[in-house]
């Protein structure tokens, strides 16, 4: 059985991957484009880290993880982009 899609049928498409092409608006591209890039080392955790480690190095693990995220938290910049 073939499904026919306008002039194409699906024995000339090959697979469904091959005949559908995604589309979404320029917003979106330029939102793909800003996370799919090379990793980056964050300084200000790293620094909000060692910060915490050497203020917390005494408690336990589970509170000083805790006490790091809270500091990155309160320490981190804020980046508005444009286009969100």
């Amino acid at each position: 059985m073939a499904i026919e899609f306008g002039e194409r049928r699906n024995e000339t498409v090959g697979s469904w991957p091959q005949f559908f092409v995604p589309s979404c608006s320029e917003r979106i591209q330029k939102a793909r484009q800003r996370t799919i890039k090379e990793m980056e080392i964050c300084l200000e955790r790293a620094r909000a880290n060692m910060k915490a480690q050497e203020k917390y190095k005494d408690g336990p693990r589970i509170i000083q993880r805790a006490r790091i995220l809270e500091t990155y938290l309160k320490e981190k910049t804020i980046y508005i982009l444009e286009g969100n």
